[in-house]
């Protein structure tokens, strides 16, 4: 796997559809490959001054079910491998943006509580509940790895840019 120095964004046609196709499960032996692949990429975008709250694989050009996001009730950022919603509740509308579609907010509805289940880098089983921001970014996550951006699960407020 090769690390694409560029985030994909919908504004390029052919990566477009790359970031609209549905991933393939990460196999046991590329997890800690896809994990460095994402913390390369978080860390430059960091060194860039962007603030990233979640970075997938297939906004890298890489269609596997995997991403990085930071919640904030953990404090630290956490690699999710072939993540699952194991259930949700409650519903909110709030203002989402994506660096794949630079530029734009969009209101979003998402549950306020998530059960996530998962692996992380080492194979072993990740298993969180999240509320309110962290369900929210867990599931923007989860649209990325099912071939979904939130152009299509949300309304648009503007462009910004």
């Amino acid at each position: 796997m090769t690390y694409l120095p560029t985030l994909l964004t919908t504004a390029d046609f052919g990566q477009a559809l790359l970031l609209r196709r549905k991933c393939a499960n990460v196999e046991p032996g590329e997890y800690l490959t896809i994990f460095h692949t994402l913390e390369q990429a978080v860390a430059d975008l960091r060194a860039r001054g962007e603030n990233a709250f979640g970075l997938s694989a297939p906004q890298l050009g890489l269609t596997k079910r995997a991403f990085l996001m930071k919640p904030r009730q953990a404090g630290y950022w956490v690699c999710f491998i072939n993540p699952w919603i194991a259930r949700m509740k409650g519903t909110e509308k709030r203002e989402e943006s994506c660096f794949s579609i630079p530029g734009k907010f969009f209101v979003v509805e998402r549950p306020t509580t998530v059960v996530a289940r998962g692996s992380n880098q080492y194979g072993h089983r990740l298993d969180f509940t999240f509320t309110n921001l962290d369900a929210r970014g867990f599931c923007h996550e989860m649209d990325h790895l099912d071939g979904r951006l939130i152009d299509q699960v949300g309304k648009e407020l503007g462009d910004l840019s």
